[in-house]
């Protein structure tokens, strides 16, 4: 399975938090992003991930399955601004 690794800087403009790849283009995030994006270090596959957003969020059990559809499609938007490699 593949394991994502977070590419790029986190800032801080105006109370706003930016992800900026390493082309300097920036987007706004989420907090919630912020924290995925950072699960992103290389060791952990999508489902290790989702577990351990389930468990910090509190998410039941019957809702991880929709919640690792979301993650994954929010590493894939991430790879898409270049801002996580799969390896």
């Amino acid at each position: 399975m593949l394991k994502p690794r977070k590419k790029g800087q986190l800032g801080n403009v105006e109370d706003k938090l930016l992800l900026t790849n390493e082309d300097n283009e920036s987007f706004e995030v989420h907090e919630t992003t912020v924290y995925l994006w950072e699960s992103c270090d290389g060791t952990k596959d999508v489902k290790d991930i989702t577990t351990e957003l389930a468990n910090k969020l509190s998410i039941d059990t019957d809702r991880r399955a929709e919640l690792g559809r979301v993650i994954s499609l929010s590493i894939n938007q991430l790879k898409d601004r270049r801002l996580i490699d799969l390896e």
